[in-house]
């Protein structure tokens, strides 16, 4: 009781921290959601693309009416079309290129240009033109002109039976909810690595630890009291998190993935307890610890998708990125907002990656436990 009293002791006179990284959080997370709910949504059977004609031909206007019939055409400027794909207003931008029917009609290989977002809807658009692409093939060798390609191409895909994209996912909510989740990791992480740190290196000065060592308390009870009220307080700070995914993401909470973002912060929280654990047995300063402490958790955030979304990232970096838990807990967040269902296929990648931040947290664990104990020998 006297350890778990002194540590609250040290918590509150760093109360101060914690109520800055938790505005911070709550002030970014409200920004976020406000901007999801002002964009707009194209609701409809049709996938909605953007489509940029460069040729003026007959094949390229029969191209242009098939993807008018299977797909929402949006008019959009240059410059705004990389944002649409982005924010998923489209989830497509087609390219004809210049002299499409002429080359096309003369056998060589011209390819139309596609741009497309990770979803369901580019997947089918993909899928769509391929099919326009595998019947021009076909009917091409067989054809002395380009009216007649028109023609046999309009007469085969006339037959075409109608699909309709339709999916049960909340896009929107799902995305609010990982977007929420994904910036949680930095204030998690700075809230509980950062204060157990301070808190920890207290009872580790010289002074303290010598008193403790000759105390009537038994050493492995007195560790087994701090590493408890550190758990206790990790569970707080997350407990509050998903407290405020309730009120600020409700919608995304109440699906069938809000349980898996809730056992995914859980996990996380665990990674970052485990972490401050280890740091504590290394960092002797308060000073170092505030600036080691900053350095680690900007820059998982900064490399694994918290402050920028990993598809803007380049390879290199998600490869570095990958020796860090924090990826890993990004990455199940961006699978729980696609997975189109949630079985047993779908969900051994996200229990592979609690796997993978279970065993971060036994390695940061081991490693402070080796630590500590070797510096309980010199102590």
């Amino acid at each position: 009781m006297i350890v778990c009293k002194a540590f609250l002791k040290v918590i509150r006179k760093n109360i101060g921290m914690i109520i800055i990284y938790t505005v911070i959080f709550l002030v970014f997370s409200v920004a976020n959601s406000r901007t999801g709910e002002t964009q707009t949504t194209f609701v409809s059977e049709k996938p909605s693309v953007c489509l940029v004609t460069e040729d003026d031909s007959l094949l390229s206007d029969c191209l242009c009416r098939y993807i008018g019939e299977h797909m929402e055409i949006v008019d959009l400027p240059e410059q705004d079309r990389a944002d649409a794909l982005f924010y998923k207003e489209i989830c497509s931008i087609i390219r004809i290129p210049k002299h499409y029917g002429r080359n096309v009609c003369s056998g060589e290989q011209t390819a139309v240009g596609i741009q497309t977002s990770v979803d369901y809807k580019a997947e089918f658009v993909k899928l769509m033109l391929e099919r326009f692409g595998r019947v021009q093939n076909i009917y091409v060798k067989t054809t002395d002109s380009e009216q007649e390609l028109v023609n046999a191409i309009e007469s085969a895909l006339e037959s075409s039976v109608k699909v309709e994209v339709a999916s049960a996912l909340d896009e929107k909510a799902l995305t609010a909810a990982s977007d929420f989740y994904n910036f949680a990791a930095y204030s998690m992480m700075a809230c509980i690595v950062f204060i157990i740190c301070l808190v920890l290196s207290s009872f580790n000065e010289i002074m303290i630890r010598k008193r403790t060592l000759v105390s009537s308390m038994p050493y492995g009870k007195y560790s087994t009291l701090l590493m408890l009220s550190s758990c206790l307080y990790a569970m707080a700070v997350w407990a509050v998190l998903v407290l405020l995914s309730f009120c600020i993401v409700p919608d995304g909470m109440k699906t069938d993935r809000g349980i898996w973002y809730v056992m995914n912060g859980c996990l996380y929280m665990l990674v970052s307890l485990t972490l401050a654990y280890l740091l504590s047995t290394v960092l002797k300063g308060k000073n170092a610890i505030t600036g080691i402490v900053n350095v680690i958790t900007l820059g998982c955030s900064f490399l694994c998708g918290v402050f920028v979304p990993a598809d803007y990232l380049p390879d290199s970096v998600m490869a570095v990125a990958r020796v860090l838990p924090t990826y890993w807990y990004v990455q199940t967040n961006e699978l729980l907002k696609t997975t189109e269902t949630l079985d047993k296929t779908t969900v051994l990648p996200i229990l592979i990656h609690f796997a993978v931040l279970s065993g971060f947290c036994v390695l940061f664990y081991a490693a402070g436990m080796m630590i500590s104990r070797h510096n309980r020998r010199i102590a």
